[in-house]
């Protein structure tokens, strides 16, 4: 018969998936400020004129940022890799 996780193991479990956000409460414990837990940087990348045009046109006529939907692709792309290498 299997036990009832602990506590603990969400804890630790939470802290695994989510580093950033356990660093954040350590980083508010020393400066008692609440730091960011997600930042924006700006990227310069080269991309075909062509499909970038109609990647703009799309993200318009959806009315989604552009940085709105490379990341949800990166997201994507991201998640598919986690998902195919734990196999």
């Amino acid at each position: 018969m299997q036990s009832k996780p602990r506590f603990v193991d969400y804890a630790l479990k939470g802290i695994r998936e989510n580093p950033e956000v356990f660093d954040a409460l350590l980083a508010f414990e020393r400066t008692k400020r609440v730091p960011k837990t997600t930042y924006k940087r700006r990227v310069d990348i080269t991309v075909d004129e062509t499909i970038l045009r109609e990647f703009k046109a799309l993200c318009a006529k959806q009315d989604v940022p552009l940085s709105r939907a490379v990341e949800r692709l990166m997201l994507g792309i991201l998640r598919t890799s986690k998902r195919s290498t734990s196999q």
